[in-house]
């Protein structure tokens, strides 16, 4: 079976690169075919060998974006987390200290009595709950380092903000990128199977013969002809 609109880049690559390699080794070795029909064949290689590099070069683009990119702008998003839950516990823990006597109960009113329920939130809702806390900044007491510390806090939040938009503009990219492979592994399948009517249409009565031209994909070993990949009998 030639390889299908749905399968994966690395089947698709394996069945042209194999296609190509038949195309050129069928011009070079079979000694019956006339001038015209080398000539014929080697044009169908060139235009597979356009769609190959292709879909070689889209994938590798979705590649690097993935491991490159996607993986750097992930990361950021996760440190960033990291960033803005330590600076929620070292600002409730500061509060807390410096408005014992006079308002034991601000850091609780401020940060929430579980300060799970802020360094625990779901990764887009914490920055947002965070600045609901600091909303509560002017209702407690001043302190030393209080303007520092509500400070402190909204940068974190506005970096945790711009690291999940960026990953969000990351993934649009990973998306349109991925579409892109997908649309050339169709556009592909599509390729192979009109050459295998074009050389059925220049071989009608060779079906076995024009068959050897395509990787079948649904069988490791192709033909008994492929019995030289197994190992050698004791």
């Amino acid at each position: 079976m030639i390889a299908q609109p749905d399968c994966s880049a690395e089947l698709m690559q394996r069945a042209l690169a194999y296609t190509i390699s038949a195309l050129d080794a069928v011009a070079e070795l079979d000694i019956d075919l006339t001038d015209s029909i080398r000539e014929s064949l080697a044009k169908e290689n060139s235009q597979l060998q356009v769609v190959l590099d292709n879909l070689l070069n889209a994938q590798q683009t979705l590649q690097n974006q993935q491991l490159k990119e996607g993986v750097r702008l992930q990361a950021r998003v996760l440190v960033g987390d990291v960033v803005l839950d330590k600076g929620i516990r070292n600002g409730k823990n500061r509060m807390k200290l410096e408005l014992q006597r006079s308002m034991p109960e601000a850091a609780d009113y401020v940060f929430g009595k579980n300060i799970s329920e802020l360094v625990d939130a779901e990764l887009r809702s914490e920055p947002q709950l965070v600045m609901q806390a600091l909303s509560r900044f002017d209702q407690v007491p001043d302190f030393a380092g209080k303007v520092e510390l509500k400070t402190s806090l909204e940068k974190r939040v506005e970096q945790q903000n711009q690291a999940l938009s960026a990953r969000d503009e990351g993934e649009l990219t990973r998306a349109s990128l991925y579409s892109s492979v997908v649309r050339i592994i169709a556009d592909a399948s599509e390729s192979l199977y009109r050459l295998e009517k074009r050389l059925l249409d220049r071989f009608p009565r060779e079906r076995a013969y024009v068959k050897e031209f395509f990787l079948d994909v649904t069988s490791p070993i192709r033909s008994k002809k492929s019995s030289s990949t197994q190992p050698p009998s004791q």
